[in-house]
């Protein structure tokens, strides 16, 4: 896979690919009395040996506990980071865009996408012009969406997903500042993403199961 990380990716902010649309009504309340915030230090350098010289992998896995119309603000479902097999980190996330246009008030369905549930290749963009530190999903290309996307002529496709914090360029952290793109709650940003380094690239897993635990078989 061609390597992201000049910093010169571009976002259009919407933007896999499982024939669901989400399930509601789990992960209610404050998700931040759900999830662990002491844990191990991250990865080495290269975050890619491990023990005995041998690769391990940093694997990014969002669980979609909420939808645009259920929860407007915030951050209500679960970002897990995990180094093999073994879960490492889970802090507070958004799967889905902004609840409405900040200006015209147009419900998020016009105006934005929601992207399927799925698997995905991601690089680590070391220094995008808006959002810093984030991740790309499948190099900038399509992916499957829940809704029509009227940014891309009614098709049900995102293009420029990333993975990136939440809360920026406004005035509220709990707005997440997100056209389709997955976004970090900005308490936990900083510690969510120095477990990639600049140069790692893997598989992402976004799906709605509560209990979902990562297995050998996302790699096959």
């Amino acid at each position: 896979m061609k390597g992201v990380g000049d910093g010169k990716a571009k976002s259009d902010g919407v933007h896999g690919n499982k024939s669901s649309t989400p399930s509601v009504g789990r992960g209610e309340g404050d998700i931040r009395a759900r999830v662990p915030t002491s844990v191990p230090a991250p990865l080495g350098k290269t975050g890619r040996a491990g023990r005995n010289g041998k690769d391990r992998r940093t694997t990014p896995v969002f669980i979609r506990l909420s939808t645009p119309d259920k929860h407007h603000l915030g951050y209500h479902d679960v970002a897990d980071v995990y180094d093999g097999l073994k879960k490492i980190y889970s802090c507070p996330c958004r799967t889905g865009p902004n609840p409405y246009h900040p200006h015209t008030r147009e419900p998020w369905q016009d105006v934005y996408a929601m992207i399927l549930c799925g698997r995905f290749r991601y690089n680590v963009v070391a220094s995008h012009y808006r959002f810093g530190k984030c991740l790309l999903l499948n190099e900038g290309g399509e992916i499957s969406t829940i809704n029509p996307n009227n940014n891309h002529g009614g098709k049900h496709i995102a293009k420029e997903i990333f993975v990136h914090c939440g809360g920026l360029r406004s005035i509220n952290p709990k707005w997440p500042g997100s056209k389709g793109c997955i976004t970090i709650d900005p308490d936990y940003s900083d510690k969510y993403f120095s477990f990639f380094p600049w140069n790692a690239s893997g598989i992402i897993v976004l799906d709605e199961d509560a209990e979902y635990t990562l297995t050998e078989g996302v790699f096959l």
